[in-house]
């Protein structure tokens, strides 16, 4: 499946996580913005859950980006925002071998962040 033009329509921010430490030594997880971008964001329903082979109470979202170095190196220890909502990345998956597009698997709601 490739990107076609116009499909890429939501603005999302991309964080990775950066563990410091508060006064008292605690560790803790911050976030640093790795860059915004556009994305298509498509709702899991039961079926496309049981299609993919996914327990849909881990994965709702499937959200697809074009292929760039940056995002080359993102983990699901990583995090995608758009508006109010947190995207908890489930799996990161560069389709093709041309890497064109990157699917992540995800989880909506609050997350680390």
């Amino acid at each position: 499946m490739t990107i076609q033009a116009g499909q890429l329509k939501k603005r999302v921010a991309i964080d990775q996580p950066i563990n410091t430490q508060n006064e008292t030594g605690e560790e803790i997880t911050d976030w640093e913005l790795v860059g915004t971008f556009w994305a298509r964001i498509h709702p899991l329903d039961g079926r496309e859950a049981l299609q993919a082979n996914v327990n849909i109470s881990e994965m709702d979202t499937r959200i697809t980006l074009r292929w760039s170095s940056v995002l080359d190196v993102m983990t699901t220890g990583w995090r995608i925002r758009f508006k109010d909502t947190i995207y908890d990345l489930k799996s990161v998956l560069t389709l093709e071998l041309a890497r064109r597009e990157i699917e992540v698997m995800a989880k909506s709601g609050v997350n680390l962040g």
